[in-house]
């Protein structure tokens, strides 16, 4: 039953490498705040980014399931009737949208909470259905995607938490916008054979896989920078345990950077250490914190064996 919800929301798709730095900055701002509601704030929200995240990629694969089939791509409506399809994608859309109206009433600044889950609504209406199709436009499809699935679920959670107006949440929203670039060209890259067969016009297509790898790189090393910058900005804030991450860090981008440590750093310090060790500090800070902690483990316990396949795919010529 759970395997099969799973498979229906695409989980292993964005659950495991789009949810950590959600999980992050929550905790982050529980270390930083003394919110007396953190601990029901943070489920709420947790369940909003399994309904948000959830309903998106449902959207996203009804719109596809043409081109999906025609590339021999699976999809989640292939092989559902249409009864069962319009039922899938309407609770979809309505839960969120309860769901949303619900949690807008939980949180601080509610209404613009409400406006830009809409928005966000909008963009993966605009992105994915003809005749606009964002997907197939080029850069107009990579602009969107960050701001869909990065900027505006990191922007519902700073409104969440009351935490949009400072310095350290700028830098969290710059680092947000370039791992929505990571994770589109990335994509987009990998479906590249795929979507160049089915006349697919997104910007890796248009561009040429080699000039957009080479973006890739550029994009990929400035998100290492501003993660390493966003570290330093959590000490600088007053989170001086951040600082044994710092010096790791150091030493394994710069000191051994050919190494097989420095490559599985850069995928899990972003992805599962820190979400975890600042959960672990939350968990010292107050004990009834442990909740949390417990439940980041039951959350990406699943996902091990993907974030194993996923590093040797990403790093095989180092490992060897």
């Amino acid at each position: 039953m759970i395997g099969k919800l799973k498979e229906i929301i695409n989980w292993n798709k964005w659950a495991g490498f789009k949810t950590p730095i959600l999980f992050m900055f929550m905790v982050y701002i529980g270390l930083m705040s003394e919110n007396h509601r953190f601990l029901n704030d943070f489920f709420l929200f947790s369940f909003f980014i399994f309904i948000y995240g959830s309903s998106n990629h449902i959207i996203n694969d009804y719109f596809d399931l043409e081109v999906d089939m025609k590339a021999g791509k699976k999809n989640t409506f292939e092989e559902l009737d249409k009864k069962a399809t319009y039922s899938l994608l309407t609770v979809a859309i309505g839960s969120l949208l309860l769901f949303g109206a619900y949690s807008s009433t939980q949180f601080p600044n509610g209404l613009l909470f409400f406006i830009v889950l809409i928005l966000s609504l909008t963009l993966n209406f605009s992105y994915s259905i003809p005749p606009v199709r964002l997907k197939n436009r080029g850069i107009l499809g990579i602009i969107a995607v960050p701001i869909m699935e990065v900027i505006f679920p990191v922007l519902l959670l700073l409104l969440a938490f009351d935490y949009l107006y400072r310095v350290d949440s700028l830098i969290i929203l710059v680092y947000s916008i370039l791992l929505g670039l990571h994770f589109i060209i990335q994509h987009q890259i990998e479906d590249y054979d795929a979507d160049y067969k089915s006349s697919i016009k997104t910007y890796v297509v248009e561009a040429g896989l080699e000039k957009s790898k080479r973006i890739y790189s550029i994009v990929f090393n400035l998100e290492k920078i501003t993660l390493f910058g966003l570290m330093v900005s959590m000490a600088y804030f007053g989170l001086k345990a951040i600082i044994p991450l710092i010096i790791l860090t150091v030493i394994g981008w710069f000191v051994l950077s050919e190494s097989i440590f420095s490559a599985i750093l850069t995928f899990y310090l972003p992805q599962r250490i820190i979400p975890f060790y600042l959960a672990f500090l939350l968990a010292f800070k107050n004990v009834s914190y442990v909740i949390i902690l417990i439940f980041l483990v039951l959350w990406f316990s699943g996902l091990l064996m993907d974030d194993l396949k996923r590093i040797k795919s990403r790093y095989a010529s180092k490992i060897l």
